[in-house]
């Protein structure tokens, strides 16, 4: 976010929106943004009050019902000063930014927070009939079914998957870097296909 009329973002969402308000706060979206992905469940953030208008603070905070009573950073007129925090989002990627007096805002995403996972815990994600053979292309994760006739590209951070037509009993799968490749061996044919 950078809410001055020159502000710029990875997007152009959240920009050149004028000061928040004393007294007030303003809500933006954070998860799947940039590089942060849509589950992300926080983010450390540099936050920054530009041009404020008196002596005042920030409390940057998940948009709850009730806000935090501690500030992230305190400032004064004329002091253009950032401080760094990690912060939750909320359930809808949000995060919201209270102000004591009338300030501009820039939040710089340093890095996101993942929810964590117990060792040796698992996350079933349904696929075809009868799962053979699995490969990565670096972002997804390949599924041959050869129950299904099908190959099924799969996001492994949530599982929501597309499935795609085979040659018969799809097999083996494999990725080349441009390609990911199938054997059919109730065709006797393999499949190229673009992981796009």
């Amino acid at each position: 976010m950078d809410i001055r009329s020159t502000g710029e973002t990875v997007d152009g969402e959240f920009e050149g929106a004028g000061k928040v308000q004393a007294g007030t706060f303003t809500k933006v979206k954070i998860a799947g943004r940039g590089n942060v992905p849509a589950d992300a469940v926080g983010v450390e953030l540099n936050v920054t009050p530009i041009e404020n208008e008196g002596r005042g603070f920030a409390t940057p905070y998940p948009c709850t019902a009730t806000r935090p009573t501690a500030s992230t950073l305190n400032y004064t007129p004329g002091v253009n000063i950032a401080n760094a925090t990690i912060v939750a989002l909320n359930t809808t990627g949000e995060v919201c930014i209270y102000t004591h007096a009338t300030s501009h805002y820039a939040l710089d995403v340093v890095a996101h927070l993942q929810r964590y996972q117990e060792p040796g815990s698992r996350v079933d994600y349904p696929t075809g009939d009868s799962p053979y053979w699995v490969a990565s292309d670096g972002t997804n994760i390949w599924i041959a079914s050869n129950g299904s006739n099908t190959v099924s590209k799969m996001n492994p951070a949530d599982g929501t998957r597309v499935d795609y037509p085979t040659g018969g009993n799809p097999y083996w799968v494999a990725f080349d870097g441009t390609s990911v490749w199938i054997t059919n061996r109730g065709s006797n044919t393999v499949s190229k296909m673009n992981p796009g």
